[in-house]
Parts: C-alpha cells; sequence; structure tokens
C-alpha cells in the first residue's frame, strides 16, 4: 500500500527528497565547523611572493625546517640576509626589490638544487628554490635563495 505524502509524490520519493535536503544541510552548516580544527592545526602556506625582506631578516639565527619526502626532515639556520636593491621604473618609482637569504646546514645529507618547502612558526610553510654555494666553515653547507620581486 502506498500513501500519498504530498500531491504527486509517494512516501519513497518523500523520504529521498528529506534525505538529500538533509545531507546538503550537513554539508553546508555542520562539516565545516567540524573540520575547523583539523585545518586550524595544519601549518599554514605562504607563497614565497608574499615573503618580504623585512620577514626574511627577521629570522636570522633562526632554524628553518626543509621538508624531505623521501627521509628525515633537515635544519638549516637563517645565517643573513643581504640589504633589499630596489627596482625603480623609468620615473623613480619603486617597482620591486631583490634581495638573498643565506642558510647554513651540515654537510653530511645536503640538499640539492631546488625548490624544497621550508617551514618556520611564524611563517608556516613556504617554497623556496635553494641553491648550494660553499661550505661555511669547512664543516657546514651554505645555501642560497634569491628573492626578485616586483610590486
Amino acid at each position: 500500500m502506498s500513501s500519498v505524502v504530498a500531491p504527486g509524490m509517494d512516501r519513497r520519493q518523500f523520504i529521498k527528497i528529506g534525505a538529500a535536503a538533509g545531507a546538503a544541510v550537513l554539508a553546508t552548516i555542520a562539516l565545516p565547523s567540524a573540520l575547523n580544527g583539523i585545518i586550524n592545526r595544519a601549518p599554514r602556506f605562504t607563497p614565497a611572493a608574499d615573503l618580504h625582506h623585512e620577514q626574511l631578516s627577521s629570522l636570522t639565527g633562526n632554524t628553518v625546517t626543509v621538508a624531505n619526502p623521501a627521509g628525515p626532515d633537515s635544519e638549516l639556520i637563517v645565517d643573513h640576509v643581504t640589504p633589499a636593491t630596489p627596482y625603480v621604473s623609468s620615473d623613480g618609482r619603486p617597482v620591486g626589490d631583490s634581495f638573498s637569504v643565506f642558510f647554513v646546514g651540515p654537510t653530511g645529507v645536503p640538499l640539492k638544487q631546488a625548490t624544497h618547502e621550508l617551514q618556520h612558526p611564524s611563517l608556516g610553510i613556504f617554497p623556496v628554490f635553494l641553491s648550494p654555494v660553499d661550505l661555511a666553515d669547512g664543516a657546514n653547507q651554505r645555501y642560497e635563495a634569491v628573492f626578485n620581486r616586483l610590486r
């Protein structure tokens, strides 16, 4: 026996539509708040274009973690940041800057020249192209990241 709940709709259709509406409410209201704790626990991602000279200069002497998907993570120390050299347009307006950040790390597991994901508590995770440049003191490898930014 089939009972009609709304004109032109039987009980089975009514239940299907009600379940779909309930799922939609769950997805728009309950799911975001449930995921909020999970999402906020993950470190934030900072695009390289958002990194400024002042931010990176303030990290001098700090340790950054280099993510290594194939093995243990590495740690580098921010050795120093060169002064920013401004770019100016033909009419003298500042349009960008250039600077380098030097890192020092152990020679035992050298990093290849490539883009690496670095992590720091104040900046989150940020991608940086690192190039090994020389041995800092004979026992540590020095790396350089060059930033050329347009405003």
